[in-house]
């Protein structure tokens, strides 16, 4: 966060600004807990609260900046303000850091991990169809419940409750979820190396797994929406569509696998298979992407009020777009009717017209509104959004041209081509997204800071390299041959290396997250003789080595301690993330004179005590 005058101004005077965050508000007057949860703006960023502005978080849960603002200060100023929340209860612990944590796992071994190897396989072979369908098949199966899926019912069961003022409609029914997504996953990888005489059975059971696993997700998430006070907003129901989209995929998934166990087929028919993966893609992934950025974006980066009755007839071209594509593929594969190649192609033409739309109404690109996204908030994540909707339009554009091409020609179109625009669909918009939005939102989920910056541009640009590669070279392998056949084997490696880099700044941002063994610092109730503060932090004080910056934002009340000796450059956010993540107090108060010993009792008594020292 960056300080201006007034706000140097109001650390004096007590006043709460529309750029101090919430972690900071609420540590230095942990009474205006009842307020925020009243507006429903807690349960992120730890028990602390989030590292973002109260006017930039207020704004995304809809809620008035200036009248939030009038009533803490109000609060304050009637001396409610110390007083804490009297509560025994503990944090429950989230669930998506396990969803988040096993969609990795799944991304790095049998998502994008198998998919480079039957890449470079055929590279190596000298073709560019894959002649290993059945584990290409259980690669996507892998990429679309376990990468796509798990993320996703990670992040709607921790955001849906959070924007929607309800609590989650049961736990262990989304606990539950997560243990039959993760055997059913397991038990279809493994099924493609079984002997045979089980390999039917094992595949219709994985199938049955994730066809429960997705039902209790459904039922949990549309019940917790069920449950909100507030009123239903245009952007939830492409979520809605979403999760029925899954759910129906999932039973189509069923469905196919049993018509392939009963007439022995490795996998599913092309023929078959496409329709099937564009349910998938289209109606689940796209559909939910579509939503939470709809939500998210137009508050992020600064885009204004989005154009309701737009998003609204956007909504209802992709989905008959999307009933239209597929019904007529699956219509196509029974009958071999040309009209059903016609639905297809208008189904195409549908989605091509929403998803031009979206992105021209949405505008994520660069511009002048763009300049009223809040200051002091994460930016990076924007090459992502950016980067995702260009795919999108490529993929879309790829689906349109080849639809179109297969109705009026009756020809089929070579794998080469639908993997290429398959991959530019799956990664170039999907997994990019997912990269970007993780960037984005997973810091805020815990209250802290992206491990490493420099490790999510290394995914970015590895990701859309890979990508790349991967788009333009299978088509001219197929054609041409020669050096394009290493090109093509080397992107899965390079995407995968994206994933490593991805997958590892993740893990370690998810794995600071303040609750886990730590005790929350409450001031004592002014005007009560009895001190209301939990146990004391295990094996935790301030010392004369400990830095700077990590300390100020572990602590956002010790900022002003150092304020109050003298230090006010530190109110500079840039110069906190610099040169303070590696100066010592010890070294600080070397360059400054300042006292030492009063700095580091002051600096104790404000954050593992029992506030900040008048």
């Amino acid at each position: 966060m960056m300080y201006g005058q007034h706000d140097k101004t109001a650390i004096m005077n007590k006043e709460i600004t529309r750029t101090m965050t919430l972690r900071e508000v609420m540590v230095r007057y942990p009474g205006t807990v009842t307020i925020f949860n009243r507006y429903g703006l807690t349960g992120c960023g730890g028990p602390k609260g989030p590292l973002e502005p109260i006017a930039f978080f207020a704004t995304v849960h809809h809620v008035e900046p200036e009248a939030l603002l009038r009533e803490l200060n109000e609060f304050v100023a009637r001396g409610n303000g110390a007083v804490p929340e009297v509560s025994d209860e503990r944090v429950t612990k989230d669930l998506y850091p396990t969803f988040l944590k096993a969609a990795i796992v799944v991304a790095l071994t049998a998502g994008v991990s198998l998919g480079a190897a039957t890449l470079a396989g055929m590279a190596w072979s000298g073709t560019a169809a894959s002649a290993w369908k059945g584990l290409t098949q259980a690669h996507g199966f892998a990429q679309i419940f376990g990468w796509v899926g798990l993320f996703v019912m990670g992040i709607v069961y921790h955001v849906i409750p959070r924007l929607k003022g309800a609590p989650l409609h049961s736990q262990g029914l989304a606990r539950s979820s997560f243990f039959f997504m993760v055997a059913g996953l397991v038990l279809r990888v493994a099924s493609v190396v079984l002997p045979s005489q089980v390999q039917g059975f094992s595949t219709l059971l994985s199938t049955g797994l994730v066809l429960a696993a997705v039902s209790l997700f459904a039922y949990v998430a549309l019940a917790t929406l069920a449950a909100s006070p507030q009123p239903f907003t245009f952007y939830e129901k492409y979520i809605v569509a979403s999760i029925v989209w899954l759910w129906a995929f999932a039973a189509n998934t069923l469905v196919l696998t049993a018509y392939n166990v009963q007439r022995g087929l490795e996998s599913t028919p092309e023929t078959l298979n496409a329709p099937y993966l564009h349910l998938g893609l289209w109606g689940f992934a796209v559909m939910v992407i579509l939503g939470m950025t709809l939500r998210t974006i137009p508050v992020f980066m600064g885009r204004g009020q989005p154009n309701k009755k737009a998003f609204d007839l956007i909504f209802w071209m992709l989905n008959g777009g999307i009933v239209l594509h597929v019904g007529g593929g699956y219509w196509q594969a029974v009958t071999s009717s040309g009209v059903a190649d016609y639905l297809a192609a208008a189904g195409a033409l549908l989605e091509m017209a929403a998803i031009l739309s979206y992105v021209a109404f949405l505008n994520p690109f660069p511009g002048s509104r763009s300049d009223r996204a809040e200051p002091g908030v994460e930016r990076g994540y924007e090459v992502f959004v950016r980067a995702a909707y260009l795919w999108l339009v490529v993929a879309t554009l790829m689906s349109v041209g080849y639809t179109i091409y297969s109705g009026v020609t009756g020809n089929q179109v070579t794998h080469s081509l639908v993997g290429a625009y398959r991959h530019a669909l799956t990664v170039g918009f999907i997994t990019m997204m997912i990269f970007g939005m993780a960037h984005r939102i997973l810091p805020v989920f815990g209250g802290v800071r992206l491990y490493n910056r420099g490790f999510m541009m290394a995914a970015f640009i590895l990701l859309n390299l890979g990508n790349g590669l991967r788009v333009v070279s299978q088509p001219l392998a197929d054609i041409f041959g020669g050096v394009f056949f290493p090109i093509m084997g080397s992107s899965g490696f390079i995407e995968l290396l994206a994933t490593v880099f991805f997958g590892y700044n993740i893990w370690r941002t998810i794995d600071q997250r303040w609750y886990e063994g730590e005790a929350r610092p409450t001031p004592v109730a002014h005007g009560n003789s009895k001190d209301v503060r939990p146990s004391p932090p295990v094996a935790l004080k301030v010392t004369k080595d400990s830095l700077v910056g990590p300390l100020i934002d572990r602590f956002p009340q010790a900022l002003e301690v150092f304020v109050k000796h003298g230090f006010v450059m530190l109110q500079d956010d840039n110069l906190r993330r610099t040169m303070a993540g590696t100066v010592t107090i010890d070294m600080a108060c070397n360059i400054h004179h300042a006292d030492r010993e009063k700095l580091v009792a002051d600096l104790n008594l404000a954050c593992l005590g029992s506030g900040v020292p008048r």
